[in-house]
């Protein structure tokens, strides 16, 4: 069990300590649910909340994806590291002291160096944008930098809060420097800071660039983003450059500035995008903190998850040229799948965020923002625009709006937008669904997003076959696991269902094997995420909703007792009666052939089965 890569107690520290609703509200939007907390599964794409934290049993589980566990899994699936990372990590910042002889006892070597890679390569990275940022601040060779960064209005303070650095023409030597920093060419060049020539020898990618760091949240350096000073010859060559993609690093997968402007997006309940990092960094200087940009693409389907996660709107503000409106639509197509409320905020012509803002300052760009478009309404108006006079020309212009449109959903919402296309196109509804055929087809029923109460209670999503008496029994070893060990022993030749007996086994090996019972809880929960315990997905939820719930079917210790008995009397009484009508046909049967000896004998073994108690007592 991965439990056992550290000493047990410390891990119990640690998990008493850290509040998994703030691990997991870093990266997902929740909301109260009872005595859960819930949230859009940040493991699979939905559109209705089925994802549940428990902060009193320090838990989580999507009753959708089924993916589950504490704080540690949450981050190790969520940033991709290691559980010795994780631990190593949350009790850094707990602080709480780790002996290095623990991360190192029961290890594999495979994962050793795993682990030892991914730290060195972090590392590396970030000691490499502490020294760009020296070399901007500090050096001599960062004085063009420096002036470049004034020539834009950005000032020290919010460059140095953004962590900017700057990478002189002759680079910075990282070759040279590899040994002091505990690093090889190797981790150099697998992290994008290196690259090998035709020559043979390794030069460095970022030259002649003020430098952005590219950081996830957490802090960590992943990547760097350079932008080549104006009338150089790196300019000539490519204005921005990004490192290359490494485990650490996906393109599609990272907003600038996103990690910095969380806390501002969720006050805001609105994140900004922008096209570009200074963009980002202007604005956050003028006072808008919720800006993020993509770095250097469009926007992604990654980018809009992650967004859509945090349970907040969109306006795009983008460049009010053909090229900025054509960006805008392309994001509008990929938006509009997820649902996200969506605004639509085009600057005026000539005007880059940053410009707008050094020209005409911080008010002209809450009127562009406060002046914003419905995405709906200007991707209508945008295709509208562009189609010709001609009803051909119209009605191709009406399926092209409709192809992207159409993604939306929310049915109502389909509805209403066959209205608005048809006043666009200057079309009657019934000539836009007539065109449009079954693609107009907008009457599926809309389903409300289901409470936790239905996980646990809609009789539908379960299988009829699994017993109400079985439910009784897991809910009151659930409540009350103290009585696990007991409970087996008298379901074992009573209870029929082998994926009940395998839940109620672990629950019994687990208490039998734990010290410290005020951990019973959070342990089980444990082993259930981290042992294949479920034979299947219907005993799985009804389990775990019951885990996440701090409601209770039993008031004390006692009365799940007393539930317990009388529904393992009922249990063996339907399992006696079984054996009694398949005896009496036995009995039948050999009567009726004149075997009076056999006869007897099936008699007796009648009797005894009635004469069997049927009292459980603990």
């Amino acid at each position: 069990m991965r439990r056992a890569l550290v000493e047990k107690r410390i891990i119990q520290e640690l998990l008493g300590r850290v509040h998994i609703e703030d691990v997991v509200g870093t990266y997902v939007s929740l909301k109260r649910s009872g005595n859960s907390l819930r949230g859009l599964c940040p493991f699979h794409s939905e559109t209705s909340p089925s994802f549940y934290v428990s902060p009193s049993k320090g838990v989580y589980y999507c009753f959708g994806c089924r993916a589950g566990g504490n704080a540690i899994k949450f981050l190790q699936e969520m940033e991709g590291k290691s559980f010795m990372e994780v631990v190593r990590e949350l009790a850094e910042r707990e602080g709480i002291e780790i002996p290095k002889e623990e991360f190192d006892r029961h290890r594999d070597e495979e994962e050793k160096q795993k682990f030892a890679r991914r730290r060195r390569h972090l590392e590396l990275l970030g000691k490499i944008s502490e020294i760009y940022e020296k070399v901007l601040w500090q050096s001599p060779a960062g004085k063009n930098g420096r002036k470049y960064l004034e020539k834009r209005g950005i000032d020290e303070k919010i460059a140095r809060d953004f962590r900017l650095g700057y990478a002189p023409p002759e680079g910075i030597g990282i070759e040279s420097m590899l040994g002091k920093l505990h690093a090889s060419l190797q981790d150099a060049q697998e992290v994008g800071l290196l690259k090998t020539g035709r020559d043979g020898k390794a030069y460095e990618i970022f030259r002649g660039r003020v430098i952005f760091p590219i950081t996830i949240t957490g802090g960590d350096v992943v990547a760097f983003s350079g932008r080549a000073l104006p009338g150089t010859e790196e300019e000539e060559k490519t204005k921005y450059i990004n490192s290359p993609e490494s485990p650490y690093f996906r393109k599609g997968n990272i907003l600038f500035g996103l990690p910095r402007a969380l806390p501002h997006i969720r006050r805001n309940k609105r994140v900004i995008i922008v096209e570009g990092n200074f963009d980002v960094i202007s604005m956050a200087q003028a006072g808008f903190e919720n800006v993020v940009a993509p770095l250097g693409s469009a926007l992604t389907p990654k980018h809009v998850e992650h967004l859509k996660r945090l349970d907040v709107g969109i306006t795009l503000l983008f460049d009010g040229d053909a090229a900025g409106m054509r960006a805008a639509v392309k994001a509008g197509e990929v938006i509009i799948p997820s649902g996200i409320s969506t605004g639509v905020a085009l600057l005026p012509e000539g005007y880059d965020p940053h410009s707008l803002l050094i020209e005409k300052g911080k008010d002209a760009v809450e009127k562009v923002l406060d002046s914003s478009t419905e995405l709906f309404d200007f991707l209508i108006s945008e295709v509208s625009r562009e189609a010709g006079d001609s009803e051909i020309e119209r009605v191709k212009g009406l399926r092209k709006a409709w192809e992207i449109l159409k993604q939306t959903p929310d049915d109502l919402v389909r509805v209403e937008l066959l209205k608005k296309m048809a006043q666009a196109f200057k079309l009657n509804e019934r000539e836009v669904r007539k065109h449009l055929g079954r693609q107009s087809d907008a009457t599926q029923s809309y389903q409300p997003p289901n409470d936790f109460d239905d996980y646990k209670n809609a009789k539908q999503t379960r299988d009829v076959s699994f017993k109400r008496e079985y439910e009784i029994l897991l809910q009151a070893v659930m409540e009350y696991p103290s009585i696990a060990p007991q409970v087996f022993k008298l379901c074992k030749d009573v209870v029929e269902d082998f994926s009940v007996l395998k839940v109620l086994r672990v629950l019994a090996d687990t208490i039998e094997q734990e010290t410290d019972k005020q951990k019973i809880g959070t342990f089980i929960l444990e082993e259930f995420f981290e042992r294949e315990v479920f034979e299947n997905n219907e005993i799985r939820d009804y389990v775990m909703s019951i885990a996440m719930n701090d409601a209770k079917l039993f008031e004390s210790e006692d009365s799940a007792k007393k539930g317990i008995i009388d529904v393992l009397g009922k249990l063996k009484k339907e399992k006696l009666d079984r054996e009694i009508e398949i005896i009496n046909k036995k009995a039948k049967e050999a009567r009726g052939k004149g075997n009076f000896d056999e006869y007897q004998k099936i008699l007796i073994e009648k009797q005894n089965l009635c004469k069997q108690a049927k009292k459980i007592i603990f």
